[in-house]
C-alpha cells in the first residue's frame, strides 16, 4: 500500500514533531467528521469502542507522549516489571492528574514503551471525554473507552490490561463488575501531597508489596501515585 499524501508530508521530520502532527491529524479528522452534518464524508466508526485502539498509531505517536512526559511533566514510572507480562489485569487507582490527566498520559507512555504497542491496554474514562471531537479520537486510538461494567468485561475478556479510576460515577460502575483478573490496587496523591499512601501504611510496609509508581509535575496538573500488586 502506497503512503498517503499526509504520510509523505511527514516523512523526514523529527520523530517528536512527526508524532505530534499525527496526533493533531487524528483530532482534526474527528472534528471534520463531527461537523459533517450532511454525511458526505466516509469512515463511520465501529460500534465496539475497544476496536478503536490502533497499535500502529500508538507506535507512531509515542515520541510525542514521551517528550511531553520527560520534558514538561518530568514523569517518573518505576516497577513496571511487577505488572504481569501477559493476560488480563486490573490497574486500579484514584485520579490525580488534574485537568490534563497527567497520570494517565505518563503511565500510558511508560506502559507502551515497556510492553510495546501490541500489548492490549485500555483505560476507562468518563463519557464526557467522548463528547469532545478531536481529543476523543486521539485517546480512543490509545485504548481509552467509556467507563462501564460492560466495557470492563469486554477488555478483560480479551486479555487486556485495564486502567480503572473508581473515583468517578462511571468508573465506580466499572470497578464493581466481577472479574477473575489479577488486581493491582493503587494509591494516589495530588501535587500538594507527593508521598504515596502505601509508603505510610505499616501494613503495606510489613508485607513489602511489589509496586510500580507514577510521578508527574507541570502546571496545571501534577500527580504522584503508587500501585502495588495484591
Amino acid at each position: 500500500m502506497s503512503p498517503s499524501p499526509f504520510d509523505r508530508l511527514l516523512a523526514g521530520l523529527p520523530r517528536p514533531l512527526e508524532a505530534t502532527l499525527r496526533m493533531y491529524g487524528a483530532g482534526a479528522s474527528d472534528v471534520a467528521h463531527a461537523l459533517d452534518v450532511l454525511g458526505v464524508m466516509n469512515g463511520a466508526g465501529s460500534a465496539d469502542p475497544l476496536a478503536a485502539r490502533d497499535p500502529d498509531y500508538i507506535g507512531q505517536t509515542l515520541p510525542a507522549l514521551r517528550l511531553l512526559s520527560d520534558v514538561y511533566f518530568r514523569g517518573e514510572v518505576r516497577g513496571l516489571e511487577n505488572i504481569p507480562t501477559a493476560g488480563p489485569v486490573l490497574l486500579v487507582g484514584n485520579h490525580s492528574g488534574g485537568t490534563l490527566i497527567a497520570d494517565t498520559f505518563v503511565f500510558a507512555q511508560a506502559f507502551y514503551d515497556h510492553f510495546g504497542p501490541q500489548r492490549r491496554f485500555h483505560q476507562l474514562a468518563h463519557d464526557l471525554v467522548f463528547k469532545v471531537p478531536g481529543p476523543r479520537a486521539m485517546l480512543a486510538r490509545y485504548g481509552t473507552v467509556p467507563a462501564s461494567a460492560q466495557n470492563m468485561r469486554r477488555a478483560v475478556g480479551r486479555g487486556a490490561a485495564l486502567l480503572v479510576y473508581p473515583g468517578g460515577d462511571h468508573e465506580t460502575a466499572g470497578s464493581r463488575a466481577r472479574s477473575t483478573s489479577p488486581v493491582v490496587p493503587a494509591s494516589s496523591s495530588s501535587r500538594w501531597r507527593q508521598e504515596p499512601r502505601s509508603s505510610r501504611s505499616p501494613r503495606s510496609a510489613a508485607r513489602r508489596p511489589r509496586c510500580f509508581s507514577v510521578r508527574a509535575a507541570g502546571w496545571p496538573s501534577a500527580c504522584s501515585w503508587t500501585a502495588c500488586c495484591a
